[in-house]
Parts: structure tokens; C-alpha cells; sequence
């Protein structure tokens, strides 16, 4: 069981932060308006896009006069809400890194999905941490008394 959580804490960890952590030292904290110019669901080609639908998603933006090609809506993908709510045409404020302008995102940070996700994952992790130290300590009492450890 401790194995278990603990793997298990690691793998939902792995999964939502990994996503994230090129994003940390981004500094997405300049507001430009940005024009949506592709938003849509691809066609069914495959049984697994009736399952996991594929999407597209891009937007326009000026910065100090260049003009910039956007798709990140949330760092941990997010398009299907992206072609939901923002229709090609739609003015939307996206959030760059003014010393990267290329790096732009409309909705920072993480999502409360990947919060609790995240939050899940540390409590398994913590859980299975817990349980082994407190197997091997037992064991560890059990060898300095002279009788044998449980296996398992």
C-alpha cells in the first residue's frame, strides 16, 4: 500500500507539474489584446478522436510592433475550453513575457483542476512516504530486538 500511494503520488505529480515547470520562470505579466484567428474541433479521423477530440486553437498579437502567433491557452493544453468560449474573431487579453514576447498565455498559472490534482498527488506522496518510514522503522525495532521482520 505504501508503494502504491507513493508511486502514484509521484505519477499525478509528474503528470501536472511536469507540463508546468517551463512556465516558472516565465514572467507572464504583460496584458496585450489578442485576436483569435483559429478556433475550432478537427474532423473525426480516428476511433480515438471520438474519445479525445482534437482541437485547434490561435491568436494574433501586437507587441512593439511585431506582430506574434499565440496557441497556448492554459500551459496544461486547455483547448476545448479555448474553442468553446473563444470564437475565431473574439477579442481576448493574453498574458506575455515581455522579455520572451513570443511566450504569451491566456489563462497563467494553474488551473483549480490541476490544483486539486496537485494537491491529491502531494497527499499520496506524503501518505506513502509516511507508511514506509514507519515499515522500516518497525523493522528496524524488530531487528534490534533479535526477531525476524515481516516481508511486505
Amino acid at each position: 500500500m505504501p508503494v502504491t500511494a507513493l508511486l502514484l503520488g509521484l505519477f499525478v505529480l509528474a503528470l501536472i507539474g511536469l507540463p508546468q515547470l517551463h512556465h516558472v520562470r516565465a514572467d507572464y505579466s504583460t496584458p496585450v489584446r489578442a485576436l483569435v484567428v483559429e478556433s475550432a474541433q478537427l474532423p473525426v479521423a480516428t476511433a480515438l478522436d471520438r474519445v479525445w477530440p482534437r482541437h485547434t486553437f490561435a491568436y494574433h498579437y501586437l507587441y512593439r510592433g511585431e506582430l506574434y502567433v499565440g496557441n497556448v491557452y492554459r500551459h496544461r493544453g486547455g483547448l476545448r475550453e479555448a474553442v468553446s468560449r473563444l470564437p475565431v474573431g473574439s477579442m481576448v487579453t493574453v498574458w506575455i513575457d515581455p522579455r520572451h514576447p513570443e511566450r504569451a498565455v491566456i489563462e497563467p498559472g494553474p488551473s483549480r483542476a490541476d490544483l486539486a490534482w496537485l494537491a491529491l498527488g502531494t497527499l499520496l506522496l506524503v501518505f506513502g512516504l509516511r507508511c514506509f518510514f514507519r515499515l522500516v522503522a518497525h523493522d528496524l525495532a524488530l531487528l534490534r530486538a533479535g526477531k525476524q521482520p515481516r516481508n511486505g
